[in-house]
Order: structure tokens, then sequence, then C-alpha cells
């Protein structure tokens, strides 16, 4: 007898005694029941004809598990051509012949009464599926309704298919998610926000939970940090902004940039990657910048304030420098200089962040301006031509020439314009190291006579 004969064999004897208790006989029996749902589904459903008898004997934290087993039952389609499915998918047939709307209406929810009380879970998956199916081409917000009783991936093949087709509206996502939940229905959203081509309309109370899951999803990342997944994270809550814009008031979006940004700030995760803590910042900053050219207010005092006060102290001057120059425009340019220096005591470095992120928003000539009259002119000016040649080197092509760059190599460089000319300036810039490096050679061979 083999090993694996033995120890089923042992389980058997295990079951048909009286030593165990009613808890770990029924795990025992809900475990028998998945091993064989495959395998051998003549004694999955007798395990399970015995683990009914002890259904509420099982831990709390099983209810889950538990449900999924009995979809995996009902979704099991016996190999019979004849027997309950057969005849219910054909009645269902046959009930759709006939001209009556309200007698096919009556007659269906007779099916779902009598599906709803068959014991045996074996092929009832087929038939709900057939009913949910039929309901949709009827009247949607009773088909969602029955969908509670579908496997998670039946309903999200379903729900997805459908959406593409046509649309939930804000009503009918209310009704799915109501009668799915929302801990299976968010999954379903996230998935949906990650097609471009695909949309979803939301209430405001929908919208907060659905970002709230995205940001308790974020702090799951572990070492080393998966940036894919960061990325594919925040381009569903962008994608989540924009379907919702002037749909919903601009304080709730703007709150919504406000809560990841400080996700970011607070993130343990990110201790060990700051340059990515940074990033991840500012382009969430970005994001709130785009948002504004959409016709969406953001950068409103609640919106500075709620950011500010919620930053750990070591962040404080690259907070308040970020959020000063991405709020700033022409009219308060100098105003919001003015709030950032004081808010930084004056702090060099966050100064240069100031302009140069000024600059990244096209803000060129007026950071120039500034920087001309700062006491640390000497170091910012190099650093924001660079900047600018950059981020924007069509426009800064045409005002910034290679000698405005002198003395700073990799200006120079930049200045140079297209890959051609930046190619032949290191080639001139070769020849001068190995120019230079042979006359230091020849000075020291006649030091050495």
């Amino acid at each position: 007898m083999s090993n694996e004969n033995q120890v089923l064999n042992h389980v058997e004897q295990t079951l048909a005694g009286n030593e165990l208790l009613d808890q770990p006989r029924a795990i025992l029996l809900m475990r028998l029941c998945q091993f064989y749902l495959m395998l051998a589904p003549h004694k999955a459903a007798r395990y399970w004809e015995m683990l009914q008898k002890l259904v509420k004997a099982l831990p709390l934290d099983q209810a889950t598990e538990l449900q999924d087993l009995k979809t995996s039952f009902e979704e099991s389609v016996p190999e019979q051509k004849k027997g309950f499915t057969s005849d219910m998918l054909s009645e269902i047939e046959g009930i759709l012949k006939q001209e009556d709307q309200e007698a096919v209406k009556e007659q269906l929810q007779d099916v779902e009464k009598r599906l709803k009380k068959r014991f045996n879970p074996f092929g009832k998956g087929p038939v709900w599926k057939t009913l949910v199916e039929t309901w949709l081409t009827i009247d949607r917000s009773y088909a969602f309704q029955l969908m509670k009783n579908l496997s998670a991936k039946l309903q999200k093949d379903m729900i997805i298919q459908l959406n593409k087709t046509k649309p939930l509206s804000q009503e009918e996502w209310n009704t799915l998610l109501e009668a799915i939940g929302a801990g299976k229905g968010e999954p379903i959203i996230l998935e949906i926000l990650g097609d471009k081509d695909q949309s979803v309309s939301l209430d405001e109370a929908m919208i907060q939970s659905v970002a709230k899951r995205i940001r308790n999803d974020l702090p799951q990342l572990t070492t080393p940090i998966n940036e894919n997944a960061i990325v594919k994270l925040l381009g569903q809550h962008a994608h989540l902004i924009g379907l919702h814009t002037k749909k919903v008031p601009d304080t709730l979006l703007a709150d919504l940039v406000a809560e990841v940004i400080i996700v970011f700030a607070k993130a343990g995760w990110l201790d060990r990657s700051w340059l990515l803590r940074f990033e991840l910042i500012s382009a969430m900053f970005s994001n709130a910048d785009q948002m504004e050219k959409n016709g969406i207010e953001v950068f409103t005092p609640a919106f500075i304030e709620k950011v500010s006060s919620s930053m750990p102290s070591y962040l404080n001057n690259f907070i308040q420098a970020s959020l000063n120059a991405w709020s700033a425009g022409k009219e308060n340019f100098s105003e919001k200089f003015a709030q950032s220096m004081e808010k930084t005591h004056q702090d060099p470095i966050s100064e240069a962040w100031f302009l140069t992120t000024m600059v990244r928003r096209g803000f060129y000539e007026e950071a120039m301006q500034i920087a001309g009259t700062s006491k640390h002119a000497d170091d910012l000016l190099p650093r924001l031509r660079r900047g600018w040649l950059c981020l924007h080197p069509e426009s800064a092509g045409t005002v910034i020439r290679p000698e405005d760059m002198q003395g700073d190599v990799i200006g120079e460089f930049l200045a140079q314009g297209d890959a051609r000319k930046r190619a032949e300036y290191l080639k001139s810039c070769n020849r001068e190291r190995k120019a230079l490096r042979a006359r230091r050679d020849v000075g020291w061979h006649r030091h050495r006579r």
C-alpha cells in the first residue's frame, strides 16, 4: 500500500471514530472536500454532506473559504447529459421562447426559488450563471442581485465584459456592490481602472473607498520595492480621478491627492529609498498641477494646510518648497518664493528646489530673474540653465548658447543641442584631455632629466 493510501485510510478511520471534536472534524472535512473536488467529485460530495452537520463548528475566519468551496461545488458540472442541471437549463430555454415578458419573469423567479431550495450543490453553478445572463437582458438590477451566487472569478469576468459593452451607471454600481459586497467589488473596479479604455461611474462614498483601497495596497509593497506595482496603482488612482472630474466636488479629488502624498511621506518601506520617495511625491504634485490645468482647484489653502500639517519634520523644507512652487503662477511668483524661503528658514537647498521646480513647470524667465538676485546666483544660474536644457530642450535651445555655459562642462554639453553636436563636443573634449595628458607627460620627463 502506498504512503498516500495509508494516510487516506488513517483519515477515514479518524473520521469514523469519536476522538475528534467538532471543530477539528469540520476543518478536516472541509480540507478533504477541497482536495477531492477535482480528483474524485463523488468523494468530495460525500465529505460535503458530512460537513453540513458541522458547519456551525467551523471558526469564523473560515466563512469565506467555506463560501468559496460551496460555489466551487455549484459550478462543478455533472458529467451526465441528463439530470438536474440539464433539466433546469432546458427549462430556462423553454421559458425564454414565450412572448409574455411578465410570465417569463415569473417563471424565471420560480426556477430561482427551486434552485435555492436544492441541498446538493453539484451543478447549481451553470444554472445560476444562465439565470444571471438571462436577467441581464431583462432587468440588469435584478441580475446584479443574483450575482452573489456566482464565484468571484465569474463575477469579475461577467462584470468587466458587461461594463465594456454597456458601462454600468452609478446606480447600477451601487446595486451590484450591495449584492456582492465591496470586498469583491473593489478589486473588479481596480481592474477596470487599469484599462484606459474602460470607465466607471461611482458615487462619492465609493470613490473614497476605492481610493483608500489603493492607498492601503501601497504599504504592502516590500523590499525590494516593486516600482512597476507602484506605477500601476498610481495609474489606477489617476484614472479614478480623471473619470470623475467635474462630476464630484473638487475638494474631494484634491483630498485624494493629498492622502497619497501623506502616505508616501510616512511610508516605512521608502525609508531606504529616499530618492524614490521624493520622486513619488513630486509625481503627485505634478498630477495635481495637471488637474489644475483641467479646471480642478487643487492647491487651495485647505489642501496646503492638510499636506503641511501631516508631514514629518524632516520633510518640512522639501514639502514647503514644493507646495509653494507648484501653486505659484506668474501673478504671485515672487510672493510664493518669499513664502517658501520664510517657511524653510532661508535654506539654500530649498531655494534651489523651488526654482528648479518652477523651471520644470516652464517658468524659466521668472526663475532666472530671482536666481540672479540671490547670493547663491553663481550656483543657481548654471543649475537652472541645465534644468531648462534637460526638461525643455526646444525652447531652451533658442535662448541658451554654448558660450553661456562657459566653464560648466555639463552645461556646455547640454547646450550643444542635437545628438550629433553633442557627440562632436565629447570628441573635442577627449582630444583636449589627451593633449593635456601629453603635455603633462613631456613636462614630467623633462623634470626627471
